[in-house]
């Protein structure tokens, strides 16, 4: 048996190293590939997407106003949606004159399709909607999302960089394995 010089091990060591990042990175993120409009103008059909895992070695922080997940359907865990959290739990959301209140993420939007109404979520539910709100599927027809049905938080739309001027976020999408029309 051979001893093992100085830079052997070094090379084994840096090996090492590179493929325990690799599997960090693995672990921790996903990417996703937006399938529909109701993102538009932060996110387009078939932008890819690099989402920071909830389950992952770094797992996501929860969800705050204004972040853009992505989570599955409770009945049909085989449908992703991405959308953006505009109240998590312990909010209430209202709609008064056609408004959603909190209203900071619905800026000058009226919503002619949600009856007035008035929501409190419980811990651990979030209320979603697309940003074009006028064609989404979201909290207000699916009801809040259960945190245990949150896949991620979108770390990074990965087709940004061909639409510098457009800001990140998201839409119903299709996880890489699986189309979801």
């Amino acid at each position: 048996m051979r001893q093992l010089k100085l830079r052997e091990i070094a090379n084994l060591i840096l090996v090492s190293a590179f493929l325990s990042a690799a599997l960090y990175v693995l672990e921790s993120f996903s990417i996703y590939q937006v399938a529909e409009t109701s993102m538009e103008q932060t996110l387009h059909d078939g932008d890819w997407l690099l989402v920071r895992n909830k389950d992952g070695l770094l797992p996501a922080p929860l969800p705050q106003r204004g972040d853009i997940i992505v989570f599955y359907d409770s009945y049909d865990k085989s449908t992703a949606f991405v959308k953006r959290v505009v109240a998590c739990g312990g909010d209430t959301v209202n709609v008064a004159d056609g408004t959603l209140v909190p209203h900071e993420f619905t800026p000058g939007h009226r919503l002619a399709s949600f009856q007035p109404k008035s929501i409190d979520l419980p811990a651990g539910h979030y209320f979603v909607m697309g940003d074009n709100r006028d064609f989404s599927l979201d909290s207000r027809t699916l009801g809040a999302v259960l945190e245990q049905d949150i896949a991620g938080t979108v770390a990074y739309d990965l087709t940004s960089f061909h639409r510098p001027s457009q800001s990140r976020s998201q839409t119903v999408c299709q996880d890489l394995a699986n189309v979801h029309p």
